[in-house]
């Protein structure tokens, strides 16, 4: 093995960087701009990166994520609307019509 040794500490603090960088490479490769609909599928730390960067870009966001907190959160950072795939396309019908 090559290279200095990493502390497990220096893994979990470094995690959130490379989690950061994926979400932004990936707005950056879909080539979102304004006027794009967007859905994020999954709203733990990398889909709130990317609801803020496709937000950022201009595009209107669709977070989804059957976790009640993280829906909210990701209204807080700039999704548009929220969906719980949990629920009945009938209950939500109306809520997705932009």
């Amino acid at each position: 093995m090559s290279g200095p040794a990493l502390e497990p500490a220096a893994l979990v603090l470094n995690a959130p960087r490379e989690l950061a960088f994926v979400a932004l490479n990936g707005v950056h490769d879909a080539q979102i701009r304004l006027g794009d609909l967007v859905a994020v599928f999954g709203l733990g730390t990398p889909g709130q990166i990317v609801v803020q960067a496709a937000r950022a870009s201009g595009a209107t966001v669709i977070g989804v994520d059957p976790v009640k907190e993280r829906r909210e959160m990701a209204l807080r950072l700039g999704a548009d609307r929220v969906l719980d795939p949990n629920a009945g396309a009938a209950d939500e019908g109306r809520e997705v019509s932009l």
